[in-house]
């Protein structure tokens, strides 16, 4: 499928968003691809016109989204688990975080209830009136994924899922066991599943939605990545926001043109996109952390770029992100780039980063005044980390940008605040 200056592929984000999302937990690899393909089939079976099995689709690839810490994933995907307390937590949060896009609004309603169970709904929850059978849909591809044991040939394992979907009678739609009835007799269906390509298969069959690259669409797009990045955790609610806010603000001050400041701000957002594979147990963790954590934390620069390399119109945005732990003397990370393959840009968002994470407080430590802030950087710039002129930006306009960064962090904690209300 082609791409064009006008119009941004929803597929290649969304497919590569899905991809990260379940390098959380390496048991969770291709979970969300795979719950995407079977509802991609029980959708064409029931009839479902392109438009409305492509709601479906996106519903089920990001349909977890609301689930933040390791642990929680790996209790949803748990196959008898229902009664898990927070089963439906994730569900409420990935419908929040969505609602508000456009172009996944429908899909937000779907994964909002896509644990319900089919029978009692209206005995256990009063107030909804009617579970859309897209949520079904969801739910039972979702139970089927998570019973496919990857160790196993897939072929010996049909009768088992068959009749394990057959005992939940009473959690699944009547008609859509029917249907995954009739799919799961096709020894193709199952090979389908574990196929390598599977996301190239049923995305060049379905052929999912562009969207008009109009910068309403692109700058709502960008704040949709950001509440994810941000709102999985307290500590780091604020924290794309600050970055933007002082990395567009130096970048104004260095004589970036209106447009590359704009992008300043939309990369600083961005930034920390590569922290969806991140479990908060590591985000919020009080301690020093281990080898193993660190070299988990060191990766998430590597996955913002991942994620936002199929946007073309991204690139200049991704590079800058992306960037953003490297290092001047080139012995960063995960590129190692430096001396004169470190753009400005880069330059910009890395000492942005720095000053707004000192700045702020944390699970170990509370922010640290701007004397101080500044006086570390000093001795980074001696060991050759950030770049002496963009630190000068930043200590000969620390004042402004502090406000700067202060406001939008203190509008962050608002919405923050407010997503968090019921």
């Amino acid at each position: 499928m082609k791409n064009n200056d006008n119009q941004l592929c929803l597929q290649s984000i969304l497919l590569s968003f899905s991809k990260a999302i379940d390098l959380m937990h390496p048991e969770l690899n291709k979970h969300h691809i795979h719950v995407g393909y079977i509802a991609y089939r029980i959708a064409n079976l029931l009839g479902y016109n392109k438009d409305h099995i492509q709601d479906v689709v996106i519903a089920a690839l990001l349909h977890d989204i609301g689930a933040f810490s390791g642990n929680e994933r790996i209790n949803i995907s748990i196959f008898e688990d229902q009664s898990y307390a927070n089963i439906n937590l994730h569900a409420e949060v990935g419908y929040r975080l969505l609602r508000n896009f456009i172009p996944l609004s429908k899909a937000s309603h779907y994964i909002r209830y896509h644990h319900k169970p089919w029978k009692s709904i209206q005995a256990q929850d009063k107030q909804i009136t009617e579970i859309p059978i897209e949520s079904h849909i969801i739910h039972i591809a979702n139970r089927i994924a998570v019973l496919i044991n990857k160790n196993q040939n897939i072929l010996e394992q049909i009768s088992n899922i068959q009749q394990r979907i057959i005992d939940y009678k009473n959690v699944f739609a009547p008609e859509l066991i029917e249907i995954c009835m009739e799919l799961s007799i096709k020894e193709s269906f199952w090979l389908d599943i574990l196929y390598d390509s599977i996301d190239k298969t049923f995305c060049n069959e379905l052929n999912l939605k562009f969207i008009p690259f109009c910068s309403e669409q692109l700058e709502s797009l960008v704040e949709l990545f950001r509440r994810i990045i941000d709102f999985r955790s307290r500590f780091t609610a604020t924290h794309s926001s600050g970055v933007a806010a002082t990395a567009s603000t130096i970048a104004k001050i260095a004589g970036f043109s209106p447009e590359d400041v704009h992008k300043m701000k939309l990369a600083g957002y961005l930034h920390d996109l590569g922290k969806i594979v991140i479990p908060t147990e590591i985000l919020e963790s009080p301690n020093t952390l281990t080898s193993q954590e660190i070299s988990i934390m060191r990766t998430h620069p590597y996955y913002t770029h991942i994620i936002l390399k199929p946007v073309p119109y991204f690139d200049t945005i991704r590079i800058w992100g992306s960037q953003h732990h490297e290092r001047v003397d080139g012995k960063g990370y995960p590129f190692h780039i430096g001396n004169t393959d470190l753009s400005l840009g880069s330059r910009i968002m890395m000492v942005a980063d720095i000053f707004t994470a000192l700045a702020e407080d944390r699970p170990y430590r509370k922010g640290l005044p701007t004397s101080e802030i500044l006086n570390m950087m000093q001795v980074l710039i001696k060991k050759h980390v950030i770049d002496a002129d963009v630190y000068n930006f930043l200590c000969n306009n620390v004042d402004e940008i502090n406000y700067i960064r202060t406001v939008a962090q203190d509008n962050s904690k608002l919405e923050y605040q407010n997503f968090l209300k019921p």
